[in-house]
């Protein structure tokens, strides 16, 4: 990518802060980063670890769910079948509060909240 272009990069990244359907007065929202380019809004939503573990301890679930896709030229590992987000119970919330004394999120919420609307990458890029 050119130099010259590198601002317009920068500004495409935005952090979202989803309520996730929540209260915002007893609740903080989880952090996703998104990136914009053209009318495309790229979530990049990590999930927890026991989504990793899961996989990690699954061959079956990792050859049918992950795949390769490319992202503006660059080779990454995306879902390729958004199903696993039904299997999986991840939890919503930590255990703590933060120091206003509201519950934290984590992406887990979003992710249930929104995954009616998601689709995989691998998807848009066939």
């Amino acid at each position: 990518m050119r130099k010259r272009y590198s601002p317009e990069v920068r500004k495409a990244w935005t952090i979202y802060k989803p309520d996730c359907g929540r209260d915002k007065d007893n609740y903080t929202p989880p952090w996703i980063p998104a990136y914009n380019f053209d009318s495309y809004r790229l979530e990049f939503v990590i999930t927890e670890w026991e989504f990793f573990e899961y996989l990690a301890n699954n061959s079956s679930a990792y050859e049918r769910y992950l795949g390769i896709a490319e992202l503006f030229g660059i080779q990454v590992k995306a879902l390729k079948d958004l199903r696993i987000l039904n299997e999986l119970l991840m939890e919503e919330e930590y255990s703590y509060t933060n120091s206003d004394g509201k519950k934290i999120l984590k992406t887990a919420a979003y992710i249930n909240y929104r995954k009616h609307i998601f689709n995989c990458l691998l998807s848009l890029t066939e």
